[in-house]
């Protein structure tokens, strides 16, 4: 298995009177993890997604798209790894929370990224 130097990006998703951010990491990035936190209040079975774009904004290509199917109540703490070198992002990776600036529309609270490059 060959080793790289992995980074580490944190982001909180929802802050007080605004919209909630989305991430970016400019210039090359191979995504390799990434953790996050429903946000509360939740909706039981309330799905939501979080997309991943090649790019600065969402107007790049979407590569990937996650549906958080957790119900409000569990206990874990979502996760999700992609295998071997990680999902690569040539032009920098964008990730849409989807949330809104309102406490109701909040659905992810905050975002670990773990990758190499950028």
């Amino acid at each position: 298995m060959d080793t790289f130097d992995a980074k580490c990006k944190f982001q909180e998703l929802t802050q007080s009177d605004e919209a909630s951010p989305d991430v970016s990491i400019p210039g090359r990035v191979r995504l390799c993890s990434v953790f996050y936190t429903r946000a509360s209040p939740n909706t039981v079975n309330d799905d939501r997604e979080l997309k991943f774009y090649n790019g600065s904004d969402n107007s790049g290509t979407l590569l990937f798209t996650h549906w958080d199917e957790l119900s409000a109540f569990s206990p874990s703490e979502p996760c999700l790894t992609f295998p071997d070198d990680g999902l690569l992002f040539p032009d920098g990776l964008f990730i849409e929370s989807g949330n809104g600036s309102v406490v109701a529309s909040r659905y992810f609270g905050c975002i670990t990224v773990i990758y190499s490059g950028g």
